[in-house]
């Protein structure tokens, strides 16, 4: 006497898709970003602050933070033309005293132009990321 196969119901055909579905499909874990957040778009899912986003340093593993920043000084500002895309006052430019950190506001400046520049300035002030500190201008 042969046995015939058991018949699955409607519903236990439905359970037994679905569990085989389930079990083929990988795990997913989606991660979403704070509003104060930005989202390097990579694998891990990763977010930084977004006041490192245009910041000049790459804090996303794929660059993604500094991805489009284009930032562009103002007319009374000299480029310094560095990879942070650092902007000082124009006044500061060919004073003697180097304010970009490459040195670029004090390249090609003739020694009349510094002596020029130094003595019509009293104080700088300088731009440190996160503070300000007040120093006198380089007395000629």
């Amino acid at each position: 006497m042969s046995r015939s196969p058991p018949v699955l119901t409607d519903m236990e055909s439905s359970f037994m898709f679905l569990l085989v579905v389930t079990l083929s499909c990988p795990v997913q874990t989606y991660k979403i970003c704070r509003s104060t957040e930005f989202s390097c778009g990579d694998e891990r899912r990763t977010c930084v602050p977004m006041i490192w986003r245009c910041d000049g340093d790459s804090d996303c593993l794929n660059g993604a933070d500094e991805e489009g920043c284009d930032k562009i000084c103002r007319s009374t500002e000299f480029s310094c033309g560095d990879e942070r895309r650092t902007c000082v006052p124009m006044i500061w430019r060919c004073d003697g005293d180097s304010d970009c950190l490459n040195g670029a506001d004090e390249e090609g400046c003739e020694e009349k132009q510094r002596q020029s520049q130094a003595r019509t300035k009293r104080h700088k002030v300088k731009m440190n990321k996160g503070s300000m500190q007040m120093t006198p201008a380089a007395s000629a």
